[in-house]
C-alpha cells in the first residue's frame, strides 16, 4: 500500500509539476517505490523454497553458471520471452527471431548464442504440454530468478534491467503483427503480480510498440538500393518513431518534448550508472544515447 501511494504521489509531481524541482522529486517517489516492489519480489522467497523451484529454473541456473553476468541476465530474459510465446498455443518462428534481436540490440552482440539456444530449447521442450496456468507460474519462477541475479546490479540498474525483461517480453508478445489476447492478459497479470504502476506498464508497452515499428521500417527500407533508397520515407520513419518513443503527437510542441525529454534523460543518464558494472553502464548509456538522438530530431524539425 505504501508503495502504491508513493508512486501515486510521485507520478502527479511528474506530470503536473512545472518546477524542475518538484519533477525530480517526483521521479524520486517513483524509483523509491519500484525499488521498493523490486526488494519485496527479488527472489527471497526462490531462495527460501528451493524444493518448489521447477526442473526448468533448476536447469537454467545449472546451464548459466560460469557465464558473465550480463549473459546469465539474458538467458533468463529469453526463457521468459518464449513463455509468453507459447501463451497463444505455439512459437513461432517470427517469435524465435524477434528474441534473439532484442537481447542482441539490449546486450549489443555480448552474448553467447549456443547458450541462448539451449536455454530456449530447455524451455520449450519444458512449457510444452502446459495449460495456459501452467505457464503463468514457470514464467513467474523464471521472472523471479531473474530478480535474485538483479540483486548484484545496483537498485538504479536494477530498475532498468526490470524494464529491460518486461520491455522484451511485450515485444515478442507483438512480434506476429500484432498481439493476442491470451498474450495480453498474461503479460497484464504478469505486471499485476510483481505490482508495476499502471503508467510504467503503458510505457513498456509504447516503447515495446516503437522498437517493433523501427525494426519494421528498417527491414523496409533495405529493400531500397543506395541508389533509388529514399530519404524522405527514411525522415518520416524516424518522425513516427521518435514521437512513439516520446508519446507526442506530430503537432507537439518544444515545451511537450523538453518536458518528454526530461523524463527520459533522468531515468537513462550515464551518470547515474558509473557504480555499476561495466556491462550495465554500456546498455544504458546506449539508450540514453539512442533517446537523445530522437530528443535533438523532434527539435530540429520543430526548431
Amino acid at each position: 500500500m505504501t508503495n502504491l501511494l508513493l508512486t501515486l504521489i510521485g507520478l502527479f509531481l511528474i506530470l503536473n509539476s512545472k518546477e524542475i524541482l518538484f519533477f525530480i522529486l517526483g521521479v524520486f517517489l517513483v524509483v523509491i517505490a519500484v525499488r521498493r516492489t523490486l526488494d519485496e519480489f527479488s527472489g527471497e522467497t526462490v531462495a527460501d523454497n528451493r524444493e518448489y523451484l521447477s526442473a526448468l529454473v533448476f536447469k537454467i541456473r545449472n546451464e548459466i553458471t560460469g557465464y558473465s553476468i550480463i549473459e546469465q541476465y539474458a538467458a533468463i530474459l529469453a526463457s521468459a520471452c518464449i513463455h509468453i510465446a507459447k501463451s497463444d498455443g505455439r512459437i513461432s518462428e517470427k517469435e524465435i527471431l524477434v528474441i534473439r534481436q532484442a537481447i542482441h540490440r539490449e546486450f549489443q552482440g555480448n552474448v553467447d548464442e549456443n547458450l541462448i539456444a539451449r536455454i530456449v530449447g530447455y524451455t520449450k521442450q519444458h512449457i510444452q504440454n502446459f495449460s495456459k496456468e501452467e505457464i503463468f507460474q514457470s514464467l513467474i519462477e523464471v521472472v523471479n530468478l531473474y530478480f535474485q541475479h538483479l540483486n548484484t546490479a545496483g537498485w538504479e540498474a536494477r530498475i532498468e534491467l526490470t524494464s529491460m525483461l518486461f520491455l522484451m517480453i511485450y515485444e515478442v508478445a507483438l512480434a506476429d503483427g500484432g498481439i493476442t489476447q491470451t498474450e495480453e492478459e498474461l503479460f497484464n497479470r504478469l505486471c499485476f503480480q510483481f505490482s508495476l504502476p499502471g503508467p510504467y506498464v503503458q510505457n513498456i508497452k509504447r516503447t515495446a510498440q516503437y522498437n517493433v515499428n523501427a525494426r519494421a521500417n528498417r527491414d523496409s527500407s533495405s529493400n531500397y538500393s543506395r541508389q533509388a533508397y529514399n530519404y524522405e520515407y527514411a525522415d518520416n520513419s524516424k518522425l513516427k518513431n521518435s514521437l512513439a518513443l516520446f508519446n507526442l503527437k506530430e503537432t507537439y510542441t518544444l515545451e511537450e518534448l523538453e518536458k518528454a525529454w526530461k523524463q527520459i534523460a533522468i531515468m537513462y543518464h550515464p551518470d547515474k550508472f558509473h557504480n555499476a558494472k561495466p556491462e550495465i553502464y554500456e546498455l544504458m548509456n546506449k539508450k540514453f544515447i539512442e533517446a537523445k538522438d530522437a530528443y535533438e530530431f523532434l527539435k530540429k524539425r520543430n526548431g
